[in-house]
């Protein structure tokens, strides 16, 4: 694999994702962005055997869900994806057709989503690595922040919660992608965040927001934390094992705090409230304290523990 030659070809898939915001795209120094209004700025990383295994996931799967797990970071802000720069790390075992899969099906849901891939990095690696950084838009909003949430606001999620770890259960156990169609693997390897609901929210009050990365519970204590108040859950889903509904993590929904007095389109459920601030951050009627140990934590060891 030839960097100067892979670095042509990515640069001419990525081409066709660029905007009227892009002043200069990949294969100068810097990529340069025009923008008028306050930008939103995150970065994820995925690790090979810790947020995903090259036996389950295709070059597709892995693209889809580095860009939308970025994506929802903005979304979470109420903001507007701009642009994205794409680092990657690649074992010398794989073969350069895996890098070309993988910015096709990067490039399609770019295109799809108006968000323009304007440069990044390659480097080998002892294992698959992918750091994504994203770069949204507020268009002229105010952030909408972990640290807003009021007594008396009601919780509300978009999103699907529980089903993406119910999907990486299966996988686990021995199920493929290939082998069967099944919506929670599917749902594991394709989030799909609800991105222009975070505008919405923005535009309708939401005073707190996160992107439910790494579970119902860890991410509405990481709210009521931010807040100085606790946040009370409703009982989970009877369709979703509490286990999976509180802590599993990587559903890339929005969890949001609004007013009690707005009222909420189809998109979003209320499953929770703000009270005042108490002993615990998050309380949920059908919790123990058992149950609390299990969220997810990245240096915990990674989901394949």
């Amino acid at each position: 694999m030839y960097e100067d030659k892979i670095t042509k070809q990515l640069k001419s898939i990525f081409t066709s994702t660029l905007t009227d915001e892009v002043l200069v795209g990949i294969g100068d120094d810097c990529a340069v962005i025009r923008q008028k209004q306050d930008l939103v700025i995150s970065t994820d990383i995925l690790v090979q055997d810790v947020h995903f295994k090259l036996e389950w996931s295709s070059a597709c799967d892995i693209a889809y869900r580095a860009f939308a797990q970025n994506l929802a970071d903005v979304a979470a802000m109420g903001g507007r994806g701009v642009a994205m720069v794409v680092a990657i790390g690649l074992p010398l075992e794989l073969e350069s057709q895996w890098l070309l899969d993988f910015a096709n099906a990067f490039k399609n849901v770019a295109e799809k989503n108006s968000v323009a891939v304007i440069g990044g990095d390659l480097s080998k690696s002892s294992a698959l690595t992918i750091a994504v950084t994203v770069l949204g838009s507020l268009d002229g909003r105010e952030p909408v922040t972990r640290s807003g949430a009021k007594v008396g606001d009601k919780v509300a999620v978009c999103g699907k919660i529980g089903s993406s770890a119910i999907g990486f259960k299966k996988l686990k156990s021995g199920l493929v992608n290939t082998q069967i169609d099944d919506q929670n693997i599917t749902d594991f390897l394709y989030p799909t965040p609800n991105y222009a609901q975070g505008i919405w929210a923005s535009e309708n009050g939401a005073r707190a927001m996160i992107d439910t990365s790494d579970g119902l519970f860890k991410d509405a204590s990481r709210i009521a934390k931010a807040s100085g108040v606790t946040i009370k859950l409703f009982s989970a889903e009877e369709s979703v094992p509490k286990q999976e509904y509180y802590f599993g993590g990587e559903d890339h929904a929005l969890l949001a705090c609004f007013p009690p007095d707005v009222e909420l389109n189809n998109s979003w459920n209320v499953i929770g409230e703000v009270i005042e601030q108490g002993e615990n951050e998050v309380e949920a009627i059908d919790l123990l304290d058992d149950d609390l140990s299990n969220a997810f934590d990245h240096f915990g060891g990674g989901i394949y523990v």
